[in-house]
């Protein structure tokens, strides 16, 4: 094992991390919700774990500090390969930071996020599978399911063009921007298009195609991007 001298530095070094060095000598009553939450992350940290599981490891947290800790989430992961499990309500900031999002419906994992979860029904139309969604909108998909389905569509996966283009995905609905939010180097937009669809694309993309609430346009995706379960 380690010695105390030994023990301490990594200790320090990691309090450091979470840019809490200054509070090594402060009482645990002595701190914030946010700082003693950045204190049990160090904690984790400082064992150097292969695998570290974070359960709302954001809350309390000022926003200052929130992208401190997704900084430092990269960097465990890039630089010393650990893979991070993360629980959290927050679902931009899920799709910001990690490679792969999954959803809790109805008590079962799904691989996706729940910003574009519909209803409806399966239905057959010349040896090809469609879902009718609640509000009437036809998407083709590939299923074996009949009947009442919820289906989920990755934000990631919509793209949005003001002009149709050819391409081989079988899904192009025709919609306008009800909102956006700017986040880094982010944008959600929410379009309507017959159902409400939100979609995820580049800061670089949104200023070129100079969108605006209300702006007009396409959303196209795959079959394969609509997961039905």
């Amino acid at each position: 094992g380690a010695t105390r001298k030994e023990a301490q530095m990594k200790a320090r070094a990691a309090l450091e991390l979470v840019n809490m060095a200054d509070f090594a000598d402060r009482k645990a009553q002595q701190l914030s919700r946010g700082e003693t939450q950045r204190v049990a992350l160090a904690r984790a940290i400082v064992l150097d774990p292969e695998i570290l599981f974070l359960d709302e490891a954001f809350t309390n947290i000022d926003k200052a500090h929130v992208a401190l800790v997704e900084n430092l989430l990269r960097e465990l992961n890039r630089e010393r390969k650990m893979t991070i499990v993360l629980t959290t309500h927050d679902l931009f900031q899920a799709y910001r930071i990690s490679d792969e999002v999954f959803s809790l419906v109805n008590g079962k994992v799904v691989k996706g996020s729940i910003e574009n979860l519909h209803s409806g029904t399966v239905i057959e139309q010349d040896g090809e599978k469609f879902v009718l969604l609640d509000a009437k909108v036809k998407l083709q998909v590939s299923t074996d399911k009949k009947g009442p389905i919820h289906l989920i569509i990755p934000p990631e996966d919509i793209i949005l063009s003001k002009k149709r283009f050819e391409s081989s995905a079988r899904n192009v609905l025709q919609g306008s921007i009800k909102s956006m939010e700017i986040e880094g180097d982010t944008v959600r937009v929410v379009c309507d298009a017959g159902a409400e669809f939100v979609s995820l694309i580049t800061k670089a993309s949104f200023d070129r195609m100079q969108l605006t609430i209300g702006s007009e346009l396409f959303l196209t995706f795959k079959t394969t991007s609509v997961k039905v379960f």
